[in-house]
């Protein structure tokens, strides 16, 4: 569906925007969503994070509704999800607040993805979805900032999820690994890869369809099935390895890569620009994510036995 002037408008104040007639099937199939239960589901869980004075988060459609869809409006997931999504930006405790501060004006952060290590491809795919170019292979590991990383990531992904289509049709990622040494792969200890899924499967309200990685090394390879046992079964399912780059015009309409890896879309660096300008023009919805945190203070502390998500700490039980 083409973002119109009035959708894009609607994405920026936090409003929902309009889908077309595929999506919204597609959104009644998979998420069982319908009209009355969308105007329920956004009531209850309002209320809710109104009644609940150590949360602060935003209550517009467009935020709610990324927790509700990627719950499949299960009120009690969701509600988990918005508080360790406001755990994760605030506490220092038990969140990462270093990889979501001074989001609007961050210059370091634009100076990363500059370099061409994370962008978006253009359109959408035949299946509706936005993808996102992964290739840190472009980033010098001498001078790779960890939190710095994460932060520039967390930049693209705060600006995807405006768009209320990737709520229904989700993301797919193509990791490009060229380039990509053992020195890329130093900071990611255990302890630290099990941070970053955890933020990534149990926080953010991102339906994750698929991971494709091309120009495969086999030490690489051997990474992510270190990595595996942090991630669930069904992110495992949802990731395919291919040696070769061409193995991308498959997966990915020509019509959407970069010139680079024989597609259509122009060079690589043209989509980093463009990224970069969307990114630039999403100040409004930085500004209003900035709200989202808690007062560890007052936040309840009762253990949920076996409840993980890759930070330290664990969440109390809430009621629907």
């Amino acid at each position: 569906m083409p973002v119109t002037p009035d959708s894009a408008r609607a994405e920026m104040s936090g409003e929902t925007t309009m889908l077309d007639d595929a999506t919204k099937e597609r959104c009644r199939r998979e998420l069982f969503e319908t009209e009355e239960d969308r105007k329920s589901r956004l009531d209850s869980l309002r209320t809710w994070v109104k009644d609940h004075p150590y949360l602060t988060a935003r209550t517009d459609d467009n935020f709610l509704l990324r927790f509700i869809r990627t719950a499949k409006y299960s009120l009690l997931t969701a509600q988990q999800r918005i508080e360790k999504f406001c755990v994760s930006r605030s506490s220092l405790g038990d969140g990462e607040p270093k990889w979501f501060e001074n989001q609007v004006l961050d210059k370091d952060a634009y100076d990363y993805l500059k370099k061409g290590f994370l962008y978006q491809l253009p359109g959408t795919d035949d299946e509706g979805r936005l993808i996102i170019m992964v290739k840190f292979g472009a980033l010098n590991p001498k001078k790779m900032d960890f939190d710095m990383l994460f932060r520039a990531i967390y930049l693209v992904f705060d600006m995807l999820l405006i768009d209320e289509r990737t709520q229904i049709n989700g993301i797919n990622i193509l990791m490009d690994a060229q380039g990509i040494t053992l020195s890329h792969l130093k900071p990611f200890t255990p302890a630290v890869t099990k941070r970053c899924h955890g933020v990534w499967q149990d926080v953010y309200p991102v339906r994750l369809k698929a991971i494709h990685y091309i120009n495969l090394p086999g030490f690489f390879k051997t990474f992510l099935d270190v990595c595996k046992p942090f991630l669930k079964d069904k992110y495992k399912d949802r990731m395919f390895y291919h040696n070769k780059s061409d193995a991308s015009t498959g997966i990915v309409p020509r019509r959407m890569l970069p010139t680079e890896l024989g597609g259509e879309a122009g060079p690589t660096m043209d989509l980093v620009d463009k990224t970069m300008e969307r990114i630039k023009n999403c100040g409004e919805e930085y500004e209003k994510l900035k709200m989202c945190g808690v007062d560890d203070r007052k936040r309840p502390r009762e253990v949920i036995e076996g409840d993980c998500w890759g930070m330290v700490g664990s969440f109390r039980k809430i009621s629907n």
